[in-house]
């Protein structure tokens, strides 16, 4: 085996590795599916792969000649320069993770790390002044009334983005139970075969609120007695 082939082929296998592993922190962690869609992040992961496992060897292919004077520093650059947009790639992923999924008594938006404002985070609950590096969490918004008791700020800056007017979901409990959706409404707006898959592997389920995201809309699975989340789902809310 030449060493061309060998320094290809190690690269490749690096390559290959680092993917797997950014894949699962992605699609597992970071972006339990369906939220990759419902944030419109699959073209950019797809694309950050490619740098990493196919232009990356490739580039390093096309240079590796074995008695080129120059043949280090060739390659370092090679490398240097797929490290550089793979990892600008990788930080935005990652500041553009769900941090929050919040609720605001009609629906459940997703707050992204890079939305959550900061100027007042020291007001916030400690367990919401950080979020985590893991799945999104998901978390209530306060009343208004109860947010001008506990915190007598102008009613402009009420805002999803601030983990100081979160509060656990338990806490609107009541609210869920009345405003959350039938199981039934889901099949006006998806096919009903669809849905009734879904709700198979979701039997805890019996009532459902809107997800708002920013490329597509979902739906969260509800036990509205428990006010507990049981599963975002690629349905559609609404038309």
């Amino acid at each position: 085996m030449s060493k061309r082939l060998k320094f290809f082929l190690g690269h490749l296998s690096i390559s290959v590795i680092i993917a797997l592993i950014v894949l699962y922190l992605i699609f597992y962690v970071w972006y339990p599916v369906p939220l990759h869609q419902a944030l419109g992040i699959t073209h950019l992961t797809f694309m950050l792969l490619a740098i990493d496992v196919v232009i990356g060897p490739l580039f390093g292919w096309l240079v590796y000649k074995e008695d080129k004077k120059s043949l280090k520093f060739d390659l370092a650059i090679v490398i240097l320069l797929q490290v550089s947009a793979f990892a600008y790639g990788f930080y935005t992923i990652a500041k553009g993770r769900p941090a929050w999924i919040v609720y605001d008594s009609l629906a459940f938006h997703i707050v992204r790390h890079s939305d959550i404002e900061t100027s007042h985070l020291h007001l916030a609950q400690p367990k919401y002044q950080q979020p985590s590096w893991f799945k999104p969490q998901v978390v209530a918004l306060l009343d208004t009334k109860d947010i001008q008791k506990t915190h007598p700020i102008p009613k402009f800056t009420i805002a999803m983005d601030h983990p100081m007017y979160y509060t656990d979901l338990t806490n609107m409990k009541s609210k869920i139970e009345n405003i959350a959706f039938s199981l039934n409404d889901l099949k006006r707006f998806n096919n009903p075969q669809k849905v009734q898959q879904v709700l198979n592997q979701y039997p805890m389920a019996n009532s459902w609120l809107g997800l708002s995201g920013v490329e597509q809309d979902m739906v969260v699975l509800m036990n509205k007695e428990t006010a507990e989340v049981i599963k975002i789902a690629d349905l559609r809310p609404w038309k």
